[in-house]
């Protein structure tokens, strides 16, 4: 159910808000904000112009609408975004505030043309391959550049590259404490919206996160509507979309380009998200585009409490990393089943035009391996019941990649309708009831 609002309107220049390069308007934005609550709701109104802010928090019945030609961006301080315990991957976990949240809320909106600007680049670390060569000559011969699984790693601060040096427990009595040494390192997802009812995005454009960039947690009743979500493609962790135990929720006419998975399922990661009761269920997805993203649409890999009741449809994917992307690994649990996924049309897909996984994360699952007494039945992920039409796609690597598990095979897949050009075709290993109705790839069916 979609939020409603009365026709009253708050708008921030009436309550001391300046378009001045410089001038920070939370204050200002924030007092409206709280105001139209209060009196029982409206929309808090923000002009064309230029808008810095600090932090802001939306509260019940407040929808804040940015008129086309506004663009607010979002300020980077200690003092304005103090650190705090939050819950990350389903994990307590120490971040700082988020530029935009809102917590026990309900009817809320974000809406308009407006553009909200992350100020994603004074936050994020950036690898080495994903950069291009003129920018990796200019940074690397910063001294804040450490070895990862898979490159080079360039920090932006001291205190970000040392949070990545050493690891704070965030289960400790003076955890916070201990993390304000390396405060850059716990950036912020962008738009943290937990715990809230009849939540709405539409036509707002939401760019440059510092990292995942709309987090809708724990949420009932969520429409994203005609968002256009656009980060770099080297920006580190910068999902567009991830809906995290949520249910009822529409996401429909978006354009996602980013820099890691597009459109996103999640419900927590391991046995400590299993304690809560709380899947991902009944979403529907239609009418969207991806330009870039590691995966169009994209299932886990933090899916512990379980992902069920999703369906697809009517999208196009352009050359993303993987075009249907389903992971999950050892240690997770939870279950992934009942995803209808039909009419989607995909193009130069650099990987897999659809891959299912149970070993994303092979550092724990070799662990896991070692030692397998340690782990139970419900640490182990269970992934089936897909069905999967009317695919075509235009290049990729390969069509279908399944990576099940021996203990838990990937079951009852069914394909029809589906035709892909592609340098590979099937590689299975660990899948049952697999089933493929007018299928082909490269004209050759199966």
């Amino acid at each position: 159910m979609e939020p409603k609002f009365n026709g009253k309107q708050y708008i921030i220049t009436d309550f001391g808000a300046k378009s001045e390069i410089g001038f920070d308007n939370q204050e200002y934005i924030q007092k409206a904000i709280d105001l139209c609550s209060k009196e029982g709701g409206g929309t808090v109104v923000i002009p064309q112009g230029y808008w810095l802010t600090s932090p802001i928090e939306l509260k019940s019945n407040v929808c804040l609408n940015a008129d086309a030609g506004a663009y607010v961006r979002f300020t980077k301080s200690k003092e304005k975004y103090p650190l705090h315990y939050t819950e990350y991957e389903g994990r307590r976990a120490i971040r700082t505030i988020s530029p935009i949240t809102a917590l026990n809320a309900k009817n809320i909106a974000i809406t308009g043309e407006g553009t909200f600007d992350g100020n994603g680049n004074a936050w994020r670390p950036k690898k080495d391959w994903k950069m291009p060569a003129w920018e990796w000559n200019k940074k690397k011969t910063s001294k804040y550049i450490a070895e990862v699984e898979d490159g080079l790693m360039w920090f932006p601060t001291e205190s970000a590259y040392l949070g990545f040096k050493n690891n704070v427990d965030e289960k400790l009595p003076d955890a916070l404490e201990k993390a304000a040494d390396f405060y850059d390192w716990y950036r912020p997802v962008f738009i943290s919206i937990t715990s809230c009812e009849n939540v709405l995005l539409r036509g707002v454009t939401v760019t440059n996160s510092p990292n995942w960039t709309i987090h809708p947690r724990y949420c009932k009743n969520v429409t994203v509507d005609g968002c256009y979500v656009k980060n770099s493609k080297e920006a580190q962790n910068s999902d567009g979309i991830d809906v995290d135990s949520c249910e009822n929720v529409v996401i429909k006419n978006c354009v996602f380009d980013v820099g890691d998975d597009a459109i996103c399922m999640k419900s927590g990661k391991g046995r400590e998200a299993r304690k809560l009761i709380a899947p991902t269920k009944n979403v529907e997805i239609y009418n969207c585009r991806v330009y870039r993203g590691h995966g169009g649409f994209v299932i886990g890999s933090e899916m512990s409490r379980g992902v069920e009741n999703v369906y697809v449809h009517d999208c196009c994917f352009f050359t993303t990393d993987i075009g249907i992307r389903v992971k999950s690994a050892l240690g997770r649990g939870g279950y992934i089943k009942n995803i209808k996924i039909d009419n989607i049309t995909m193009c130069e897909i650099g990987g897999d035009c659809i891959t299912f996984s149970m070993g994303y994360d092979i550092k724990s699952a070799l662990d896991i391996a070692d030692n397998i007494t340690k782990y139970y039945d419900d640490d182990i992920p269970v992934i089936g019941g897909f069905e999967i039409s009317n695919i075509t796609c235009d290049s990729a690597a390969r069509f279908l990649s399944i990576d099940g598990l021996e203990s838990s095979p990937v079951k009852d897949i069914a394909f029809t309708n589906c035709h892909v050009t592609a340098n590979g075709d099937i590689k299975m290993k660990n899948a049952e009831n697999v089933t493929f109705n007018n299928v082909t790839v490269n004209g050759k069916a199966y």
